[in-house]
């Protein structure tokens, strides 16, 4: 597993979250597995499991709320909100998050862009030269995405 900086676990509660192998978490997610909202009416703090499965990927500054589960292999778009089931094997954004493909359909797209689009092989914290970094930007400014290994 891949824990980006600044991602939060439930700390209370983190026994509550299960994350599969494999799974990358980007910066910022919060994963939140206790609601403290009844706690002011009830005097509990409703605790829900967090399930995430193996090889997901979940992007930057997405929130997974109690009780979310998701499948194997699925990925969250950033800034995301999760609140219930994602299947495995979807893509699903949005706040709340929908289903707006599956991981096949992603990975087609992509590779096409991939065929049309400069692609790079190294990335620019591993110590690239400044003219290694602006054949990126030039590469970047031309044709609008780049990608980079």
């Amino acid at each position: 597993m891949y824990l980006g900086t600044r991602a939060y676990i439930d700390e209370a509660f983190a026994w509550a979250v299960s994350i599969g192998a494999y799974t990358t978490i980007a910066n910022d997610v919060h994963i939140i597995a206790h609601d403290a909202a009844p706690k002011l009416l009830t005097g509990y703090s409703e605790v829900r499991p967090v399930v995430i499965g193996s090889r997901c990927y979940i992007g930057a500054g997405a929130i997974v709320l109690p009780g979310a589960r998701i499948g194997d292999g699925a990925v969250i778009g950033a800034g995301s909100v999760v609140r219930g089931e994602i299947p495995a094997g979807a893509t699903a954004a949005g706040s709340p998050a929908r289903v707006i493909g599956s991981v096949e359909e992603f990975c087609t797209r992509h590779k096409q862009l991939q065929a049309t689009h400069q692609c790079f092989e190294r990335r620019p914290s591993e110590g690239l030269t400044s003219r290694e970094i602006a054949d990126m930007r030039e590469a970047l400014d031309r044709q609008g995405r780049i990608y980079v290994r």
